[in-house]
């Protein structure tokens, strides 16, 4: 065998490694969790941080992102919950005003609703938790690229 056809099957030997390499699942899945890892650091320098309000762009009013961002920290609370840690982010809140913005949150699906006795209690909703997920680069139809969970 000449010299020009062994350097030529090393080659093809190569690219043949190279194309396994590129359509690896577990390397596909790698490549994507470091998107969402740069998307995230790109987050971070627009806005000094990540919060769920950068992931809500349409939500406008200041109200309303405290609201979607106490609810993702802290979980499921009621209306009165809601007003006391917004008064406390904003030194005042009225409860009337906070009502309005939980119910707008809640037609835009990005809050839930549930009654519990004589309370409505408010959480994220599985839409806007899915959308979150989704910038973390976390896929929670599947976990590995294998599809087991």
């Amino acid at each position: 065998m000449s010299e020009d056809e062994s350097v030529l099957k090393r080659l093809e030997k190569i690219e043949s490694m190279l194309r396994k390499y590129m359509e690896d699942e577990y390397l596909q899945y790698i490549r994507k969790i470091l998107g969402s890892y740069f998307r995230l650091i790109e987050i971070y320098m627009k806005d000094g941080r990540i919060s769920p309000a950068s992931i809500f762009p349409e939500i406008k009013d200041e109200i309303s992102r405290d609201i979607v961002e106490i609810l993702f920290l802290r979980g499921s609370m009621n209306t009165t919950e809601i007003t006391r840690e917004l008064r406390n982010r904003r030194g005042s809140a009225s409860r009337r005003i906070v009502r309005e913005r939980l119910q707008t949150l809640v037609d835009r699906g990005v809050l839930d609703c549930v009654e519990k006795k004589s309370e409505k209690e408010y959480m994220v909703s599985e839409h806007a938790m899915r959308r979150w997920l989704k910038v973390l680069g976390i896929d929670i139809r599947s976990e590995s690229p294998d599809g087991k969970r």
